[in-house]
């Protein structure tokens, strides 16, 4: 009976381990999302800049969560170019949630690569106001580091209109007007119906 016992638990244990060699052979291949990643936010038609708001939100990119078809992390990095192929990019954010926002700021940074300003004097070679470009922004998914054999995916590119908001020119011909209030008012010979 004893010797039964032993061989049953004998067995039970080398089962035991076996099955725990096999666990850590698990591998999990990251698919490239069919869906893709695309933004889910409406946009504005133009966003306005300026140096007395740079500290306020512009805009917050909303996107789809990537699904690779394995448990991986997934890294988003939210990019933009003031040029339209994306010859030159830079990286406004990365993130591991489904959003990013942009400031103000940062989007004054472009418009100064695209030469804008807020000069109502300034124009264009046509004549025009030279306050508005274009930037244009593009989010990149990818599994891991970032490094090899790392599978990524990326958006649409979607272009946004800034416009620096000009200053109003300040005229400094005319006298500043002046205001006074109170008795004081009649000792200049300006009576009021009613003042004593």
């Amino acid at each position: 009976m004893k010797r039964s016992l032993f061989i049953i638990l004998s067995f039970i244990t080398l089962l035991g381990l076996n099955s725990c060699t096999e666990d850590d052979n698990l591998e999990f291949v990251a698919q490239a999302p069919a869906e893709g990643v695309s933004f889910s936010n409406s946009f504005a038609s133009e966003y306005l800049l300026s140096t007395e708001t740079e500290a306020n939100i512009a805009e917050r990119f909303i996107w789809n969560a990537a699904d690779f078809d394995a448990p991986v992390n997934v890294t988003y990095d939210l990019e933009a170019s003031i040029d339209a192929d994306f010859a030159t990019s830079e990286i406004l954010g990365s993130t591991t949630d489904t959003n990013q926002a942009v400031t103000v700021e940062q989007l004054m940074q472009f418009a100064t690569d695209l030469g804008l300003d807020d000069d109502p004097e300034t124009t264009t070679e046509e004549g025009v106001p030279n306050n508005t470009g274009q930037v244009y922004f593009r989010l990149h998914a990818y599994t891991g580091t970032g490094n090899a054999n790392t599978v990524d995916v990326y958006s649409d590119i979607q272009p946004l209109t800034i416009r620096v908001i000009e200053k109003a020119p300040t005229d400094t011909t005319s006298c500043p007007s002046l205001y006074a209030v109170g008795e004081a008012v009649a000792d200049y010979g300006w009576n009021f119906p009613g003042a004593e």
